[in-house]
């Protein structure tokens, strides 16, 4: 997930549209689910 959050604004944006037109929903949808997903892991890891 930190490979995805540290790419280039422009290219996770690219990939938030694919997925977000394979799953037939918005980039917008995607994008949130990706950042939720990613602080909750945050938060709640063991990586300190």
């Amino acid at each position: 997930m930190n490979k995805v959050a540290n790419l280039p604004k422009q290219q996770r944006s690219e990939l938030f549209s694919e997925t977000a037109t394979l799953m037939k929903t918005t980039n917008a949808i995607v994008e949130k689910d990706f950042w939720v997903v990613w602080t909750l892991n945050k938060i709640f890891s063991d990586d300190r």
